[in-house]
């Protein structure tokens, strides 16, 4: 494709079950082909995920060794051909009118995210996930420059993202890195709310407890390097019971500004093992310093 103006990278691992409706939900789009490229970076899937992306829609289906999204997302933009990079992950699917809305609002900002919906809702569990981790980007988040914007929902300019020296290779986290360094470099942050993509939130309370602790580790080992809500806080083991109470009040006021306050109630038994998950990780990662 010659000179597209949008690059849209999807990482992929063992996604043969989402990455059709997530290709899907692009193509189908009403935004001109010749203006946008598909480019899925697949890690050593070993199910049908790389001949699901070639037959539906991807430009490019680029397959590597085994990593995290923060390297995979960058081989992407090494083989992308456009100046906007817009990032999705293949468990998610972009709302009408996502493209559209990219190229309107990156003619005078340099990067933007959106709201993230849950795409699981007839899962408390997943209404719990999306409490947890993406309450704070609902449809109902006014229009704001913003600390930072989920990897699956996040758009830049590929000289931007070059200058802030694209995400670190990190397991999790490295969307707040990339925003953090694109801060750094004079870059504002849009929260666009039409800017919409669904995430399929987790509906299994094993993998989703698994995932607050992983990032509760992570959010020791990145609030080292970069300020958070929590740095303060997590700099001692003997200051996680606050976290705790910290982090499901925090909780119930993201759910709250989200107009989500009764999926909080009836969720809130796996907002508290979430909570304490999360603290666990906290906990174990400082107990290793």
């Amino acid at each position: 494709m010659k000179n597209p103006l949008i690059s849209v990278i999807i990482p992929t691992h063992n996604s043969q079950y989402t990455i059709e409706n997530c290709l899907r939900s692009l193509t189908s789009q009403s935004y001109t082909k010749e203006k946008y490229e598909i480019i899925v970076i697949d890690d050593g899937s070993i199910d049908r995920t790389v001949e699901i992306s070639k037959n539906n829609g991807a430009d490019k289906v680029i397959q590597i060794h085994s990593c995290f999204q923060g390297e995979a997302r960058n081989i992407g933009v090494k083989n992308s051909s456009g100046e906007i990079l817009a990032f999705i992950d293949s468990d998610c699917e972009a709302a009408d009118g996502w493209l559209s809305i990219i190229e309107k609002e990156l003619v005078n900002n340099q990067a933007i995210g959106g709201p993230v919906l849950n795409g699981n809702p007839h899962s408390s569990v997943a209404w719990a996930d999306y409490l947890m981790e993406f309450s704070v980007f609902s449809e109902y988040k006014k229009r704001s420059v913003v600390e930072y914007v989920p990897g699956c929902n996040q758009i830049c300019r590929k000289n931007d993202f070059i200058q802030a020296g694209g995400f670190p290779e990190y397991r999790i986290s490295e969307d707040v890195v990339l925003s953090q360094s694109l801060k750094k470099n004079g870059v504002k942050i849009i929260f666009v709310p039409e800017l919409k993509i669904r995430h399929l939130c987790r509906t299994k309370l094993e993998k989703f407890l698994a995932n607050q602790e992983m990032l509760g580790t992570f959010s020791v080992k990145i609030g080292k390097k970069y300020e958070s809500n929590y740095s303060k806080l997590i700099s001692s083991r003997w200051k996680v019971p606050l976290i705790f109470i910290f982090k499901i009040a925090a909780k119930l006021r993201h759910a709250i500004k989200a107009k989500k306050f009764f999926k909080f109630l009836i969720t809130l038994p796996y907002i508290i093992l979430g909570s304490f998950s999360w603290c666990k990780g906290v906990w174990k990662e400082l107990s290793q310093n």
